[in-house]
């Protein structure tokens, strides 16, 4: 999925983009399957990731922007934005 940088920016400095936003997500880790909620940052991605039961580093998957799209129960605030740009037009 294609993320327009310029609309997240965009978004993210208005602040009636940010309500209606999801900020928490859980992380599955998949060796362990130890899961975490997460509070996730509005202004960066995450891209690494340490679970706290077996302490496996976990990356971005090729594709994703950030853990929480690659692990998480919950899209990152970016790709939230995203999708709700999509649906306004």
């Amino acid at each position: 999925m294609f993320i327009s940088i310029k609309n997240v920016l965009y978004d993210l400095f208005h602040r009636d983009s940010i309500k209606g936003l999801n900020l928490y997500s859980t992380i599955t880790c998949p060796n362990c399957g130890y899961q975490n909620k997460e509070h996730m940052p509005v202004n960066a991605c995450v891209l690494d990731y340490i679970c706290l039961n077996c302490k496996t580093v976990m990356h971005a998957k090729e594709g994703h922007c950030c853990i929480f799209c690659s692990y998480g129960d919950v899209d990152c605030p970016g790709v939230q934005i995203e999708k709700r740009n999509e649906n306004r037009f």
